[in-house]
Formats: structure tokens, C-alpha cells, sequence
């Protein structure tokens, strides 16, 4: 069978099987560079795919970057990948060839090498608790200063929800319930309730007030024209934020999440951090999570201590 072909079957199955556009696009990218490699050298049957092969795609994604375009098997530049996408890469292919196998199109897999072990500890990854409160003192003040209340709005409902960059910015209107402080957003996990404070539904209804009108569902916009605010256009006003708060440290919505992570790690337990973050599974926030760096083992003796006064 040809590659492309099988390639094009097991994209088919990753919908049917209820995986959500975002995560088939990323199976799409990530296999891509593999078979973009195998057009290089020739290669267009799974059965001519060698263990031999695989082992020199690795030792390139070390030394060469690609691009994904318009044809998704060119090479564009070269330049250095970061640990976390070479793993992402060999976890997909890994994932492809082994469904090939389950279907029956090669007797077994060539991918034979080991997916990277990766620092999954997220006290580097997380905003400080410090620079969060800069960043909710710089918006506040913004919304003083220019009675805008879009991005009190976007920031809160990021800070109260954890959700991801893209729920965020898919949220749509008719699924955002202020009367109960409640949405139903929709990302790599599917469709998911998520709960904010009162704080976060008075900023949503101010800016739903002052929002111009749009012909899309959407609740956050990018302009005055009323279009959908993209991830890139949220990426560009916490990077305005964090200047004018004067942040040095991490600061993103994914720097929030992890943020969040911990804290409901700390102070509850791994099942409601789960819930709080939508993972799928608990291993995957205990993956995150469970591990504790020294200052929140520091933090939590002093806060758990038996000889407090308690």
C-alpha cells in the first residue's frame, strides 16, 4: 500500500473515533515530516519503510527543521528542534505504523526507536503567582484607561477556567451560561464544562455590552470589524501585557494553566486538577503535577505543619 494512501485511512479513523479536528491536524503535521523525509529518499510503499529508516529520520529531525505548507511533505529550512517536538514526531509515527500493523498492511512496525523521556516538571512552565497579579493590575488598569473590557474579559475567563488557548478562542455565545458562571467550550479533548466566578461573568457581560456585531458565534473578537480573535492575536496581547507589567518571567495562557495546575494539585487533589484542566487522563496531570519542585515542598511543610497553631 502507498504511504500517502494509508496516511490519508489513518487520519479517517483518528475522526472516526471521535478525536477532535485539532488533534487529527496535529497527527496530520507531525506524520507529515516523516513521510516528507521518505519522498526525499524515494520512498512511497509502507512495506519499503526499514527500521533502518526510521533510525536516520530521528538522527535528521535533529539536525534539519520542516515546515508544514501548503504540500505537506516540503522541506523548507533548517534549524534546531526542541526536545518536546522531536517526541511529538516519533510519538505520532509511532502511533501511524502501529495502526498499519492493526490493519494488516505490514506484518510489523519499523519503528523500533524510543520516544524521548521528557522533564515534565511544571514549576519552570508555570507563571508566578507575582506576575499574575502584575498582569491582572496592568489589564484592570487598561480597562480604566481606554473602557475596554475585552481583554479583562479574555484574561479572567483564561485565569477562572484554565482553558486552553483554543477553547478560548472558539468560546462561542449561545455557550456561555452567565447566569450559572458556567461555559461549555470545545478543544483537544473534546467538548467540556468549565466554571468561573461572578468576577469573570460582570467582565463577559461588560464586554458583550460593548462588543461591536458580528455575524460569527464567537464571543471574543480581534478588532473593531467584529472578526474572531485568533490564538496568534491573544498571543500578541499577552506579549503587550507582560511588557507593560514588566513581567520577565513566563507569561501565556498556557503559563496560567500550569499556574492553575499546581494549585489545585496543592490544595486539593489530582481528580479535581484533572476536571479543572480537562485531561483525559489522571496520569497525565499526575505526569505534570504529582512531582513537586522545593519550593512548593517548602511551602506546603510550612502550611501542613502538625505544630502549627491549629
Amino acid at each position: 500500500m502507498r504511504i500517502d494512501e494509508a496516511l490519508d485511512k489513518f487520519l479517517t479513523s483518528r475522526r472516526v473515533n471521535f478525536c477532535s479536528p485539532r488533534t487529527v491536524d496535529s497527527y496530520a503535521e507531525k506524520t507529515g515530516h516523516f513521510m516528507a523525509f521518505l519522498a526525499e529518499h524515494e520512498i512511497q510503499d509502507l512495506e519499503a519503510i526499514t527500521p533502518e529508516m526510521v533510525d536516520a529520520w530521528v538522527v535528521n529531525l535533529r539536525g534539519q527543521r520542516w515546515r508544514w505548507t501548503d504540500h505537506p511533505y516540503r522541506e523548507l529550512k533548517a534549524g534546531a528542534l526542541s526536545r518536546a517536538t522531536i517526541a511529538g514526531r516519533i510519538r505520532s509515527v509511532r502511533i501511524f505504523l502501529k495502526w498499519c500493523v492493526g490493519r494488516g498492511y505490514i506484518p510489523s512496525s519499523p519503528a523500533k526507536v524510543k520516544v524521548p523521556r521528557l522533564n515534565l516538571k511544571s514549576g519552570a512552565r508555570a507563571m508566578k503567582r507575582e506576575d499574575l497579579k502584575k498582569l491582572l493590575t496592568t489589564v484592570s488598569f487598561g480597562v480604566l484607561m481606554q473602557n475596554d473590557f475585552r481583554d479583562l474579559a479574555l484574561i479572567f475567563f483564561i485565569v477562572d477556567t484554565a482553558a486552553r488557548l483554543g477553547e478560548t478562542t472558539s468560546l462561542r455565545r449561545d455557550k456561555l451560561d452567565l447566569e450559572n458562571c458556567s461555559a461549555m467550550v470545545t478543544g483537544k479533548t473534546g467538548e467540556r464544562a468549565v466554571y468561573f466566578s461572578e468576577a469573570t461573568a460582570k467582565a463577559l457581560r461588560a464586554w458583550l455590552a460593548q462588543r461591536p456585531p458580528v455575524t460569527h458565534p464567537f464571543v471574543f473578537t480581534s478588532s473593531s470589524r467584529g472578526e474572531p480573535m485568533t490564538g496568534n492575536a491573544v498571543y500578541q496581547l499577552f506579549r503587550r501585557l507582560k511588557k507593560e507589567a514588566g513581567i520577565t518571567g513566563r507569561c501565556s495562557p498556557h503559563a496560567i494553566r500550569h499556574l492553575i495546575g499546581q494549585t489545585f494539585t496543592d490544595r486539593g487533589n489530582l481528580e479535581l486538577a484533572r476536571r479543572k484542566l480537562g485531561h483525559r487522563n489522571i496520569s497525565t496531570t499526575a505526569d505534570f503535577y504529582a512531582g513537586q519542585d522545593p519550593e512548593r515542598v517548602k511551602a506546603a511543610s510550612e502550611a501542613f505543619s502538625l505544630l502549627g497553631g491549629d
